[in-house]
């Protein structure tokens, strides 16, 4: 059920006691994005509410490497990028609200209304057991939980539009 595999996931991140613990979390991966575009990123995390965001930008032509940082104290929210400084706009605070939670040391505490097991699949060597939801129409998200260590593995999520489902996914390693 989905109860159980989000029980097994949580205790195999430590515990809830162990989780509520942390202090402060580093964050280091790649985001990848269409086009080729490969950005290193670094998330710097304490508590619910102060976050920070470093997304470094290679050259470009004849544009040099840049850094985009955006952060979270309190209630503000800012980005920094070669055009200067500015505080967010709501539609970009709940996309960077939204990236936060795939920051959480548990991504998924309990089961959403309405998740359900999809079946098995296989990402790389590993076997999954999939959780699927529909949070909103026209979106559909799914969790690939590891078979062996109860870890999150991915989290696939697929907005229906008129031509094709928009992907995002993200990996975790």
């Amino acid at each position: 059920s989905a109860g159980e595999v989000l029980n097994k996931y949580v205790v195999a991140v430590g515990g809830r006691e162990a989780v509520a613990r942390l202090k402060s979390r580093v964050t280091k991966g790649v985001r990848e994005a269409s086009q080729g575009r490969v950005r290193p990123v670094e998330i710097t995390s304490k508590g619910d509410d102060e976050y920070l965001v470093v997304a470094s930008i290679p050259a470009q032509g004849e544009d040099p490497p840049a850094e985009v940082r955006q952060a979270l104290v309190g209630a503000r929210w800012w980005v920094k990028n070669p055009g200067g400084v500015r505080e967010l706009r709501p539609n970009e605070v709940a996309d960077v609200r939204k990236g936060a939670l795939d920051l959480a040391a548990v991504k998924i505490p309990e089961p959403f209304p309405g998740m359900t097991a999809a079946g098995r699949e296989r990402i790389g060597e590993r076997e999954t057991v999939v959780l699927e939801v529909k949070p909103a129409q026209g979106v559909t998200s799914r969790y690939y939980f590891d078979s062996q260590t109860g870890l999150l593995l991915r989290v696939l999520t697929l907005l229906d539009t008129v031509l094709n489902p928009i992907p995002e996914q993200v990996d975790f390693e």
